[in-house]
């Protein structure tokens, strides 16, 4: 009879609460973590005689998503053009900006649908702004900021209005500035991003 005895980085595993099949000619991993990513071999035995198979690697293929860096591996970005402030499709966009609002940026034709508006809120005017936010970035977050003036001294992050879900993992959101627009009807925004961390 058949022997079979599947091996992980060089040691035998057995059946355990997420592997099974691991005296058998077939592995079943499930609920796989971290700690189950590895190399991969079965060792098939009869009569004295054994035959290793070849390896197989584990791995967990990244999110161009969730990860700025697979994001612009991903979109074929060249590497002097790999930071988050480069523009490589000329649009106006940084990269990091585009990764954030869940755009292209290696596309003009995909460029963030960023909307300015204005909200009343108990009699008064405040600035919005509507935009789209990559809600599976991992390692960086976007922050919408407002002032009052151009230098952005006293800048703040606003109130979140609504948030809606526009599929494949972006939101778009409305936030408006915390203060009103006041007698000289003008506000500013700008988009930054921060690692996660």
């Amino acid at each position: 009879a058949m022997a079979y005895q599947w091996y992980k980085d060089n040691v035998a595993i057995s059946d355990g609460a997420s592997i099974s099949g691991a005296t058998s000619d077939s592995l079943s991993l499930t609920s796989v973590t971290e700690s189950d990513l590895g190399i991969y071999y079965v060792v098939a035995s009869s009569e004295g005689e054994s035959v290793t198979s070849s390896t197989a690697t584990l791995s967990v293929a990244k999110d161009p998503n969730a990860d700025f860096a697979t994001y612009l591996e991903t979109l074929d970005v060249p590497l002097e053009l790999r930071g988050f402030s480069d523009d490589p499709d000329r649009d106006g966009f940084a990269s990091g900006i585009e990764f954030l609002m869940g755009s292209n940026a290696n596309d003009t034709s995909s460029i963030p649908r960023i909307t300015p508006s204005t909200i009343m809120v108990g009699g008064q005017e405040y600035f919005a702004v509507s935009f789209p936010e990559n809600t599976l970035a991992t390692d960086l977050s976007l922050e919408a900021e407002f002032s009052s003036s151009i230098e952005f001294e006293g800048a703040t992050e606003g109130v979140e209005v609504s948030r809606e879900d526009e599929g494949g993992g972006v939101e778009r959101v409305t936030r408006r500035s915390a203060e009103t627009i006041g007698v000289k009807k003008r506000a500013f925004g700008r988009f930054k991003g921060r690692d996660s961390d």
